[in-house]
């Protein structure tokens, strides 16, 4: 009979997020803290029946037993009751720490009296299907972990007393535990059952059964259906927090107290119905409850009513819960108090009214994820509070996200279509001060939709191609941002491996749609970074009506995602567009620091380098030609199809039209000998000969021929190039 190997080697930390290599996990031993407690001494280790067991003797001179490996090809295993080596009997009470780790058995049953699963015994077993504690076995207690990652999916409990300890089935298959009719007690410890992923259904065939039940006993797994035993007088804290499938729960009637957080972002039964005796229910406890359409009250309840499916307390003075499920757009109560997160999760209510009600602290109560609220009206005394004290109230949580007025106040100014948008006086400085805490909400939507529709009638018009329109739009962003020059700093040091001071740091401003449009700094000034330069250039397109996606390129050296830019679709061909490094005020090639240490005098703008066009519609070739570091692998946020493109040239011939030499130049400047001028003209001689893709980039007018008319508007802009800058000069190339 082969066992697989233990050898003395100590296990000081074992990392439970995957399943390392059997040979070296399980030829690890806790010899001090989990072969033996303290007092107990090893007297024989032998096996038996595919089992490997170590017999022990505790400071009171009594002998057991414990499992502590298997048979390499154990299949189906029975720990027994009692053990005998050596003429000697042995209750068998412990199935030690990784004694089954990573094995194929598959069924597993206990019959010993008094028996503790250990943490890890059966982490990792990912072919083990039943687990059966027979009759004979009177108390079972199954400690942390015990069944971490394994495949079990039926557990079987005929124990008269079981305990089980948190986390004992995390992450494994588990679908149904069992206690059958002769189960007297049961104790479900903090977290027994949390994160078991499966786990659907808990039964108790003993009706009679003593079951306790331990904070966060459920906690995120996905319990369905549960009849709680009538030897339950309390729901503790966070009991079933974020249980999203529990649709079958019924409460007993000597239900009396339901903790905080108890039921908080769970998903419950349609009708929920409360005991008479359920008089204590803790503030939260049902917060961000779903799928409720109506809560019910017995009628002998002196602490709580429903009225029309809302549960209030007796006096009504305060609402606890509002059914996220309840159908009706419009809500008026005269309630004093609102119980936090009792109004959130409905995709109904559009018009929250509230005439008693005041706030006090931003934590009062919370309005959030109520999908088409638009309106709330509070107590009249609040309209004379200032905007700021309002949203400071209400704070980033306590609105829906679509909520467009308060109190009959509008964030927005009325303004027509040819102003730029503006925030009401009285909301304006606490959302600017704060504008990226509200990117999900519907008037900063409203702001930027508004704020794209001035900008876009501003600055193109229906006469311009798109183009005209994509240069444009690209200018209007480099005319009106810099790149942030604490990020720049930032990223310099980053570069040459300088320690940060913490007076330098990155802020969110620079990451959400507004970016653009609203990080106004103290020196009058509108800054972004690369993140926010993409999102307003595709904003833009967009409302332009120009297909344009966001993408985000992976660094060379690291392989993170460190750097966004844009793919716009003009006529069917998708090209690159990197608006930061294309901006002359504010540019990405802070790499011209060679010296080890970064100069105050290392502040944006550099007007004058690169060029503001030298990363605009490019193939990816060119992309690869003007790498900064990010741009030869990427990430499409919006059409992920395009990533197979990565590493092949896109059409290049509006890009590059008019280099025939292939210099990236457009001015006359001769590469292998020759200008583009000269290669036109010898080609119009028939004394040269272009390949398809010159022959694309010769055709200046895009008319499908290559004659002397390309030649002249060539000859236009070679006259022109002596008064601009190459950049320049291939606006002029490209606005043609």
């Amino acid at each position: 009979m082969k066992f697989k190997k233990l050898t003395a080697v100590l296990l000081s930390a074992v990392t439970l997020a995957s399943a390392p290599s059997l040979p070296m996990i399980r030829e690890t031993v806790h010899h001090s803290a989990i072969i033996a407690e303290a007092a107990d001494t090893i007297i024989a280790r032998f096996p038996q029946n595919g089992l490997s067991y170590q017999a022990y003797k505790d400071s009171s001179g009594a002998t057991s037993a414990a499992v502590t490996d298997y048979s390499a090809d154990l299949t189906s295993a029975t720990v027994p009751a009692t053990v005998t080596y050596n003429s000697k009997t042995y209750p068998v009470k412990r199935i030690k720490a990784y004694a089954f780790w990573g094995s194929k058995i598959k069924t597993v049953s206990f019959s010993s009296s008094d028996l503790t699963i250990e943490s890890t015994a059966f982490a990792y077993t990912s072919q083990l299907t039943t687990v059966t504690a027979n009759t004979s076995v009177k108390n079972l207690t199954i400690n942390e972990k015990a069944f971490y990652q394994s495949g079990i999916q039926n557990f079987n409990c005929y124990a008269k007393n079981c305990d089980i300890y948190g986390n004992a089935f995390a992450d494994s298959k588990l679908n149904l535990f069992q206690f059958r009719s002769n189960v007297q007690t049961a104790n479900l410890f903090n977290s027994a059952f949390a994160e078991t992923k499966k786990l659907t259904k808990v039964k108790f065939d003993n009706s009679g059964i003593k079951l306790t039940l331990g904070n966060k006993a459920f906690e995120r797994s996905s319990i369905r259906d549960l009849s709680i035993p009538s030897s339950v007088t309390t729901i503790p804290e966070s009991c079933f927090n974020e249980c999203t499938n529990l649709v079958n729960l019924s409460l007993p009637d000597t239900l009396t107290t339901i903790k905080r957080y108890a039921f908080q972002n769970a998903v419950l039964p349609d009708k929920m119905y409360f005991p008479a005796k359920t008089t204590d229910i803790s503030y939260c406890a049902f917060n961000g409850v779903r799928n409720v359409s109506a809560y019910y009250v017995d009628s002998a309840n002196t602490k709580y009513q429903s009225i029309d499916g809302v549960l209030y307390t007796k006096d009504g003075s305060a609402l606890c819960a509002y059914p996220a499920k309840k159908n009706g757009s419009y809500f008026e109560s005269d309630v004093k108090s609102i119980w936090y997160g009792a109004i959130t999760n409905n995709p109904y209510l559009k018009t929250l009214k509230l005439q008693n009600f005041s706030l006090t602290r931003p934590d009062d109560t919370n309005f959030g994820n109520n999908s088409n609220l638009e309106t709330v009206v509070i107590k009249s005394t609040e309209s004379n509070k200032t905007g700021q004290e309002i949203l400071n109230l209400y704070g980033s949580f306590c609105i829906g996200s679509k909520v467009k007025t308060i109190n009959g106040f509008s964030f927005l100014k009325n303004t027509s279509a040819g102003q730029e948008p503006k925030f009401e006086d009285k909301f304006e400085s606490r959302i600017l001060e704060n504008f990226e805490n509200y990117s999900d909400y519907s008037f900063m939507k409203d702001y930027i939709d508004k704020m794209a529709t001035y900008v876009v009638n501003k600055e193109t018009n229906s006469s311009m191609t798109k183009l005209q329109k994509a240069v444009r739009l690209q200018q209007w962003i480099c005319d009106r941002v810099f790149y942030d020059p604490v990020v720049g700093k930032i990223n310099i040091l980053k570069r040459k491996n300088q320690p940060i001071p913490s007076n330098l740091s990155e802020t969110d401003k620079n990451h959400v749609d507004a970016s653009v449009f609203l990080h106004k700094k103290s020196d009058g000034k509108y800054y972004t970074v690369c993140d926010g330069y993409a999102r307003a250039y595709k904003i833009l397109m967009d409302k332009a009506g120009i297909p344009t996606d966001y993408v985000m390129g992976y660094n060379r050296t690291t392989g993170v995602l460190e750097h966004a830019w844009n793919l716009v679709n003009l006529d069917g061909t998708w090209y690159h567009v990197d608006v930061t490094n294309d901006d002359n005020n504010g540019s990405l090639f802070y790499e011209q620091y060679s010296d080890n240490m970064v100069p105050d005098s290392a502040v944006y703008p550099f007007k004058t380098y690169g060029g503001r066009y030298k990363y605009f519609l490019c193939s990816d070739a060119d992309f690869a030609a003007n790498d900064v570091h990010y741009h030869y692998e990427w990430e499409s946020r919006e059409h992920p199809e395009l990533n197979s493109r990565n590493g092949a040239a896109l059409d290049s011939s509006l890009a590059m039209r008019g280099d025939l030499n292939g210099n990236r130049q457009f001015y006359d400047d001769p590469n292998n000998g020759m200008t583009d001028l000269e290669i036109l003209q010898q080609y119009l001689l028939g004394n040269y000969s272009l390949n398809y893709e010159t022959w694309k980039k010769a055709d200046i007018d895009k008319d499908g021929k290559v004659n002397s008319y390309d030649l002249v508007l060539l000859r236009q802009f070679r006259n022109q190039f002596d008064l601009y800058s190459p950049a320049t000069a291939r606006y002029i190339l490209l606005e043609y």
